[in-house]
């Protein structure tokens, strides 16, 4: 899917659904360049969840990338 800013596109983002042992699993990828105050800036995000048979969250990942800085987080469900 292509994003865009003002009509222009700026970046793409993929998205992908897949069963597996436990469920299935959620992977998302986006690519993009921003004109942030006159800087153009590279960003690539990556999404990975591990969803239950019913499509509940159990565990994921987050990743962002720029020029500027680096972004890592992760969590998972744990009980009700």
């Amino acid at each position: 899917m292509v994003i865009e800013q003002g009509g222009r596109p700026i970046g793409y983002a993929h998205r992908r659904l897949s069963p597996s042992a436990e469920g299935h699993r959620l992977e998302e990828a986006s690519h993009m360049r921003l004109n942030t105050m006159g800087v153009v800036q590279a960003i690539a995000l990556a999404t990975r969840a591990d969803l239950a048979d019913d499509l509940s969250l159990k565990h994921f990942t987050f990743d962002l990338r720029s020029g500027l800085f680096n972004f890592s987080a992760q969590g998972s469900i744990q009980g009700k």
